[in-house]
């Protein structure tokens, strides 16, 4: 019915799979649908039924999708010492180029996290790799994350890379300033600092920045020495706010002491309408709250919270980040450490011309 709703208002409409499909269901949703994501977990049955699904379906599903006209793309999650071997890699890529060597392949990376936890996170070499295989293999379009190859967009200064970007400022940036300019407005950026070495994908960065009314720093951890967060400076004081815990902050007029502020507003949470209200405390939370509105939209002609100028002012941002990153001071490492990350910072060796 979403999707009903959707294309009758003239929206392109996307379905987000496990690749667990049916003939009959393509057929049924077809006329609704334009994009078709599937999640290619691996290419070994065996390790493919510990997560519950049977490998052989999913490889069914991705052929049916591609012969009956769906704009199919295909993501693998690379996890260190279960998916991530040359073999099964080159595996995945074969048969995708037998199915289609134009079907888009991104490769993407893992952090562990709830019942994972037993593995560190993947290397960005393993995805550079992954995408030379991809390449290697026949297939045109292989994307790694925060790496585009050989497909062109409208601004891709951001990926304008050797062999890799797009680290955390994509990762959590672009969430965060997303909510940095619906309170503040367009962002000016002043500074930005982060520790891609060789392989160029940040996981710390720094971003000084400044707003028609307020300015401060936002920084951004994958790994934790630096802690994420942001601290704001504005006219009348100061706030600092955890983006994992956006229904309060604290803040202090200058020279006074902090407060700790609850957030007093509230969203939508349904379509009835007349709806449940209810308050975003992430911004996961944040996600679900602006899909609810968007759909209001739809349904009661309600006004759209986020439009795609604000979403080109994100782009934007990032883009300027990386046009002015300089290596990123670590606090842990010695001063020789140090001058070795900065030697090997990816601005000073790797960026291509426009």
């Amino acid at each position: 019915e979403v999707f009903k709703a959707g294309k009758a208002r003239g929206l392109t409409c996307s379905y987000v799979s496990n690749g667990n499909a049916t003939p009959e269901v393509l057929d049924y949703i077809r006329p609704w649908v334009d994009l078709y994501k599937v999640d290619l977990k691996g290419f070994d049955d065996k390790r493919y039924r510990k997560l519950g699904g049977v490998l052989q379906t999913v490889l069914d599903t991705i052929r049916l999708l591609n012969a009956k006209g769906f704009w199919l793309e295909v993501v693998t999650l690379l996890i260190p010492g279960f998916n991530d071997s040359d073999e099964e890699v080159r595996d995945i890529a074969r048969f995708l180029v037998s199915v289609s060597p134009d079907i888009p392949w991104h490769v993407t990376a893992f952090h562990p996290d709830y019942k994972m936890t037993d593995r560190d996170g993947t290397p960005a070499r393993t995805l550079v790799r992954a995408a030379e295989i991809g390449t290697e293999e026949g297939l045109r379009f292989v994307y790694r994350q925060g790496q585009v190859y050989g497909w062109p967009v409208s601004s891709d200064s951001a990926f304008r890379r050797a062999t890799a970007g797009g680290g955390v400022l994509v990762d959590l940036g672009s969430h965060v300033l997303d909510f940095l300019g619906a309170l503040f407005g367009r962002a000016i950026v002043a500074g930005y600092a982060d520790d891609g070495q060789t392989d160029g994908v940040e996981a710390n960065c720094r971003i000084e920045v400044a707003y028609p009314r307020a300015a401060g720093v936002v920084q951004l951890s994958w790994n934790q020495p630096l802690v994420t967060g942001l601290h704001i400076l504005g006219s009348a004081g100061e706030l600092r706010l955890d983006p994992t815990r956006i229904d309060g902050l604290w803040w202090r007029p200058h020279g006074g002491a902090w407060e700790h502020v609850l957030s007093a507003a509230t969203w939508p949470s349904d379509l009835r309408p007349h709806p449940r209200e209810g308050t975003p405390r992430s911004h996961h939370d944040c996600i679900y709250y602006q899909l609810v509105r968007v759909l209001r939209a739809m349904v009661h002609g309600e006004p759209v919270p986020v439009g795609g100028d604000d979403a080109l002012d994100v782009v934007r941002t990032i883009d300027e980040c990386y046009r002015r990153a300089t290596p990123l001071p670590l606090p842990w490492l010695a001063p020789g450490e140090q001058a070795q990350s900065d030697a090997r910072h990816w601005k000073g060796r790797r960026w291509l011309a426009a």
